[in-house]
């Protein structure tokens, strides 16, 4: 009789022994699918954020292009993509619009370009002409871009290269150059 007890007891803590695990795999479960979801969330929101920059942005610049639509290109795996969508059509001042290109042949044609991180393999070294280039890369002006967007303390704001916009023949509005983190410094 003792060794069925003690049997029973193994398989007793055995089973509860199986059962915590399981515990323990399911709430491991769902606390990774919670980070998972607020770093998703965390990232979606620092999208939305660089693409409503972007959007104001643009809407403080002169272009040199007499055409109606100002052709905003990327490139699918560029991290505001998904965003994008939100800007087609969007009225930029002076009877212009935004229009989105999503994975342009040739970027020449474009008024403005975002790269960032997974985008840049497809800028070529020198930029066309009367081409705004916005980055979010770290390095983005030194690379040669015209506006760099960043997050510093979950804050984002921008620096802008006054004189490589302007030797493109853009003008940007005073306003805008006092919102940003070097003023005319660049």
């Amino acid at each position: 009789m003792n060794l069925t007890v003690n049997r029973d007891k193994q398989a007793l803590s055995l089973h509860l022994a199986h059962t915590w695990l399981r515990s323990l795999r399911w709430i491991t479960f769902g606390l990774c699918s919670a980070l998972s979801i607020e770093t998703a969330q965390a990232t979606d929101l620092s999208e939305k954020l660089k693409t409503a920059y972007i959007a104001n942005i643009v809407k403080f610049v002169t272009w040199p292009s007499t055409s109606k639509h100002i052709k905003f290109c990327l490139y699918s795996d560029a991290n505001i993509h998904a965003q994008s969508s939100s800007l087609m059509n969007l009225a930029i001042g002076g009877g212009r619009h935004l229009q989105v290109v999503s994975n342009p042949a040739d970027y020449t044609q474009c008024n403005l370009a975002y790269w960032d991180a997974n985008s840049i393999q497809y800028r070529e070294t020198l930029s066309p002409p009367n081409l705004l280039e916005i980055s979010d890369m770290p390095d983005a002006l030194a690379l040669g871009m015209d506006v760099q967007l960043k997050i510093v303390e979950n804050k984002m704001s921008f620096s802008i290269a006054l004189s490589k916009i302007e030797s493109n023949n853009f003008r940007i509005s005073s306003k805008l150059l006092r919102l940003s983190k070097n003023g005319s410094k660049l």
